[in-house]
């Protein structure tokens, strides 16, 4: 903060002198807050153009790029980087999982003030009224097709909300915005940032399933959880991953993205890629047992609302438990999270 006011204090003193010594020749002094306006608006119209530029090859207005820059400029943190997730009507309801997604970060470990640097977009307008109600960054994103509803796996109405998230962190990147995307049924009991290593990678994908390798690309992607760094080769990776799509209509983008990062075109890219380990940013899918490096854990393998629920209160109150009783915690050689419980019943 010292060296913030220094830096200020020496720029007012280098205007204050090129304003009093002008080159002109007659000596015409320009004002401080003249300088300032002109700054200002050149600063202005170079982000309008750079908007415009992001408006042409998106669905998207100007006026909601400027309105979504204006509370991306709020939000983000550690050099433009944003936490982003998605809610439509059923998971922004009342005692619903955007309650519990929030109810992580106050009760987990060095979380809390990450939730000032979430950004939650709403794809209806009563998701947009509750997330207003609840918290400081709201963005609504507006869509062709009613997304307010529960969207069960794999219906089509599913596969438009998840390519819809596609859209929406496209368009964030291009806005030069490094985003952390995570699905509203995430648990955050830790900081995952440290263990991210953003600035060592374009992307960093969590699993359902992890191998071991952090760079094989065998692993199996999950798309609730993701990292991107705001790079043309990122960029790049959206236009191939949409591209991909039309090949796969009828796939999520989950599936797509496993059969793209085989391809030549992936390949081509060059692009820095990342699976994370399951034992840190795990799900029900692979659920971590150990307790002090788990950072998140993340309902997948899971097909309803309410069975997530239940299955990520089970969590929170075990992790409540065991973060308040040390000595028990080192007599466990596993972590009896008890979970997944209903989620298990997703596919019988």
């Amino acid at each position: 903060m010292d060296k913030i006011i220094v830096g200020v204090y020496i720029g007012l003193l280098v205007m204050s002198y090129a304003a009093f010594y002008n080159t002109s020749s007659d000596f015409t002094i320009r004002p401080l807050h003249v300088q300032f306006s002109a700054r200002l608006d050149s600063i202005y119209r170079t982000r309008d153009k750079e908007l415009s530029l992001v408006a042409q090859t998106e669905n998207i207005t100007k006026k909601e790029l400027w309105d979504l820059e204006t509370i991306l400029r709020s939000a983000s943190f550690r050099n433009k980087t944003i936490i982003l997730t998605t809610i439509n009507e059923a998971w922004a309801a009342p005692n619903s999982l955007i309650d519990i997604f929030m109810e992580s970060f106050h009760v987990g470990d060095g979380t809390q003030d990450l939730l000032d640097h979430v950004l939650m977009v709403a794809l209806d307008q009563k998701a947009y009224d509750r997330c207003q109600a609840i918290h400081v960054h709201c963005f609504k994103l507006m869509t062709e097709v009613d997304l307010s509803g529960e969207k069960l796996f794999m219906t089509k109405d599913y596969v438009k909300l998840v390519w819809k998230r596609i859209d929406l962190m496209r368009i964030v990147l291009k806005m030069g915005y490094n985003l952390v995307f995570s699905d509203a049924d995430i648990l955050w009991l830790r900081d995952p940032f440290s263990y991210l290593s953003i600035d060592a990678v374009d992307a960093a994908f969590s699993c359902d399933f992890f191998n071991g390798n952090e760079t094989d690309l065998a692993n199996t992607p999950n798309t609730g959880f993701l990292y991107f760094q705001s790079t043309n080769r990122t960029l790049e990776l959206f236009n191939l991953w949409m591209r991909f799509r039309e090949f796969h209509p009828s796939m999520h983008d989950q599936d797509v993205m496993g059969i793209m990062k085989s391809s030549k075109e992936f390949a081509n890219l060059k692009i820095k890629v990342r699976f994370l380990n399951t034992n840190i940013i795990s799900g029900f899918c692979s659920v971590s047992q150990e307790f002090e490096n788990i950072c998140t854990m993340h309902a997948n393998c899971c097909t309803s609302i309410e069975r997530k629920m239940h299955d990520l209160r089970l969590v929170l109150r075990r992790w409540k438990y065991l973060k308040s009783h040390k000595r028990a915690r080192k007599k466990l050689k596993r972590i009896p999270w008890r979970v997944p419980k209903e989620c298990v019943r997703s596919w019988t």
